[in-house]
């Protein structure tokens, strides 16, 4: 094994609530003057499109969601802006790393493993990433769904990062809360598996794994030791 590739949500940073997203989908689609109920139904509905980055780039997206809900609706660049800004706001609060998330990173570096991330994420995740700590140098290879186009758990996500970082998927460990089917997905390609149990959601559980499995992120630097 010469890589770990790292989900992002509830892995390495929180996932957030049901009811925050909620809150905030309800606004965008008040602040773009449709229902706000319909569209964060539409935004909910509608997120594998999302995160494969279907619907363009965020304003994009929110003119895309609206249109759902209201096909004739005037909207605004400035209200689309202030949407956006309501997704953006929410996402930046999610993406901030624990410490043990950092450290976990860092001391994996030290020991020579290549780093790759792998997230299913929609626009507004991309569109805030580069100010995040996670930016600042700590994975070889970023893969951001709505920017590869494909989302976990189809095998060519797994391999476009494990390509990115030089490696065939046989020789990664994928890191994750399992959300999604993200595991077996990444079993599936020949990824050696580790669940990590921490952060993942209260709200929408992910299955139980019977492979290996951690509470903290940093319990798997016990467990991956150095690379071969």
């Amino acid at each position: 094994m010469r890589a770990v590739i790292f989900d992002l949500f509830c892995t390495l940073v929180p996932g957030g609530t049901s009811a925050e997203f909620a809150d905030s989908t309800r606004a965008m689609g008040k602040a773009v003057g449709v229902d706000g109920e319909a569209f964060a139904a539409r935004y909910h509905e509608n997120w594998p499109q999302r995160f494969r980055g279907e619907f363009g780039d965020l304003r994009q997206s929110v003119r895309a969601i609206a249109a759902m809900v209201d096909p004739a609706a005037v909207l605004p660049a400035s209200a689309v802006d202030q949407a956006a800004r309501l997704a953006t706001d929410l996402v930046r609060t999610l993406l901030i790393p624990t410490p043990q998330a950092l450290s976990t990173l860092e001391l994996l570096h030290a020991r020579g493993w290549r780093l790759g991330l792998l997230s299913n994420c929609a626009k507004e995740t991309e569109d805030v990433f580069d100010e995040t700590p996670l930016a600042g140098g700590y994975f070889d290879a970023i893969g951001l769904s709505c920017a590869l186009g494909v989302a976990k758990p189809h095998p060519d996500a797994y391999r476009r990062v494990a390509a990115m970082l030089d490696v065939p998927t046989t020789e990664c460990v994928f890191v994750g809360d399992g959300a999604g089917g993200e595991l077996p997905g990444a079993a599936a390609v020949g990824a050696r598996v580790i669940q990590v149990t921490e952060l993942a959601s209260h709200d929408d559980p992910p299955p139980p794994w019977d492979g290996e499995r951690v509470f903290s992120i940093a319990d798997v630097l016990a467990l991956v030791g150095a690379p071969a």
